[in-house]
């Protein structure tokens, strides 16, 4: 996968979305054994693709699904561009202003790793504003920057996703200012569940 062409062109290539989906219905029916993760910050992932230079996933947010939830805040920033399409549904995207006169946050560093992630308090206090609030629906897409702060609120909705990593940017999230460094494990998903998922999702695309 050429995932510096992709961003080049800033479009989801057709063939990802008809793979990205084919997949999907190999997991609904059991064919694929992939796993769905879910994320600490709110989906449940369908990892289809990943490299160090990048990856492609579905993503999927449900009241059907049962969440995990963050241990800092869902305000974050990626050390990956983003390229995402919305299937269904729709997203908010919160931008974030980080304002460094202020102390309401600390800023944690997210190191991720075969245990999990680990995410380390730096000395970093910071506060924030505002800055835009985007509305993503069914067929756009929409695009963030490695190193920008946001926070995506959805209730219902699935997203086909492409990262490319960008060296030298670490994931970052706002926290408590008085939090510690502490692992996540991410809950992997068995099987049936998986396919369980994988089939509310693809119900939702048929509607």
């Amino acid at each position: 996968m050429d995932y510096a062409a992709i961003f080049r062109e800033g479009r989801l290539p057709p063939a990802v979305r008809e793979s990205a989906l084919r997949t999907l219905h190999d997991i609904a029916t059991g064919v694929s054994g992939l796993l769905a993760v879910r994320h600490p910050l709110g989906f449940l992932c369908f990892p289809l693709e990943r490299h160090e230079t990048g990856g492609i996933c579905i993503h999927a947010w449900s009241p059907q699904l049962a969440p995990a939830q963050p241990t800092t805040s869902d305000m974050h920033a990626h050390s990956w561009e983003l390229l995402s399409v919305v299937l269904t549904g729709e997203l908010h995207n919160v931008r974030l202003t980080i304002v460094d006169d202020e102390s309401t946050h600390r800023v944690f560093e997210v190191h991720s790793g075969p245990a999990g992630d680990e995410l380390r308090p730096t000395p970093r206090l910071v506060g924030y504003r505002i800055a835009g609030h985007d509305v993503t629906r069914q067929g756009d897409l929409y695009s963030l920057e490695a190193g920008a702060f946001h926070a995506t609120v959805a209730s219902a909705a699935t997203t086909i996703a492409i990262g490319m990593a960008r060296p030298g940017v670490t994931d970052l999230s706002l926290g408590p200012v008085d939090g510690c460094s502490h692992v996540v494990r991410r809950e992997r998903c068995d099987r049936a569940a998986t396919a369980r998922a994988a089939r509310l999702v693809a119900a939702q695309l048929a509607e």
